[in-house]
């Protein structure tokens, strides 16, 4: 297994040119660092179920998470998205090993898919400090985890 410094982005290198484990990785260091680590995960496996389930969204992990507008920490104009090329200046090591930990737990899923989903087949979720997307149709929510400052984070199957 590959160690949190050596999953570091190269700030040098766009985005696609990192392995899938590095942008998972990027992903819930953009998306969930402040999180607990089940909401962290739950994010991960987000994005593990629609590499799994392939549609519109991408192919291949490495499609999932940069296909433009799904993450927002990968959109040009979000705040986190310069932090992920060099998280280390922002976050300490150990913020960022968490992440990579998490990374390595959830994407054992691309290769053994039977493995458990802690968000029961969700590819949706946001965090209720934002407004409600409007894709949120109740009936298709899945659950709902702790997320920071008395929000949750809501997942769902779409």
């Amino acid at each position: 297994m590959p160690t949190p410094t050596e999953l570091l982005p190269d700030p040098n290198k766009d985005f696609a040119e990192h392995s899938d484990l590095q942008l998972l990785a990027m992903a819930l260091f953009g998306e969930a660092r402040g999180v607990p680590k089940p909401t962290r995960q739950g994010i991960g496996h987000v994005m593990i179920n629609r590499a799994l389930h392939p549609g519109w969204w991408g192919r291949s992990l490495k499609e999932v998470i940069l296909k433009p507008w799904q993450f927002s920490c990968f959109n040009q104009n979000d705040p986190n998205y310069r932090k992920l090329r060099s998280p280390l200046q922002y976050k300490t090591a150990e913020v960022w090993d968490n992440c990579c930990r998490d990374a390595i737990e959830v994407m054992a899923r691309v290769n053994q898919p039977n493995l458990s989903d802690p968000v029961r087949g969700a590819n949706h979720y946001y965090d209720t400090s934002i407004p409600s997307p409007n894709w949120a149709d109740e009936s298709k929510f899945v659950l709902a985890l702790p997320a920071r400052s008395g929000h949750e984070v809501r997942f769902y199957k779409l």
